[in-house]
């Protein structure tokens, strides 16, 4: 089902909301997008370790299987493109899954792009950082708003980003 509560419904927030966490808390927050343009470097998953971009590509990586419904043995399975597909979702731009697939594409390109540690980039390299950030937030769009539609999924978490 797709209602509030249902497996599809709990799957979508969670990883909308996983996606979220990546935009706003490994990304956002360190780059100054939350402080008028302030960089705090410092607050960095993984500030000491320097594994902060690793981390969040790992972690944008893994929301993608999910999405592709791809087994930890990198097999492919049925996900929730497969679902759009059988639902003939539409974007302005076509299928509603190959413009997400290119986005997700998109997001882990930018992210790879970061040159340096993430607390040095969003430093140095702060457009690097912001382009990435842009292109999360993007396919936060898709997946919150448009693949919630199409899917009847109602998103039930908080968050107050202005999608």
């Amino acid at each position: 089902g797709m209602n509030v509560g249902s497996s599809i419904g709990n799957l979508v927030n969670q990883m909308t909301q996983d996606l979220e966490m990546i935009k706003n808390a490994k990304i956002g927050i360190p780059a100054g997008k939350k402080s008028l343009g302030t960089p705090y470097p410092q607050n960095t998953e993984a500030y000491y370790s320097g594994l902060s971009l690793q981390l969040a590509i790992k972690n944008l990586q893994t929301i993608e299987d999910v999405y592709l419904g791809r087994s930890a043995a990198g097999g492919d399975g049925l996900g929730l493109d497969d679902y759009l597909v059988y639902l003939n979702a539409q974007h302005s731009s076509g299928s509603l899954n190959d413009v997400i697939k290119s986005r997700f594409a998109s997001a882990k390109s930018k992210l790879s792009a970061i040159p340096e540690s993430l607390s040095q980039s969003v430093i140095s390299n702060n457009a690097t950082v912001s382009d990435a950030y842009n292109e999360l937030q993007q396919l936060t769009v898709l997946l919150k708003v448009d693949m919630a539609s199409a899917l009847g999924v109602v998103i039930t978490y908080q968050d107050n980003d202005g999608d």
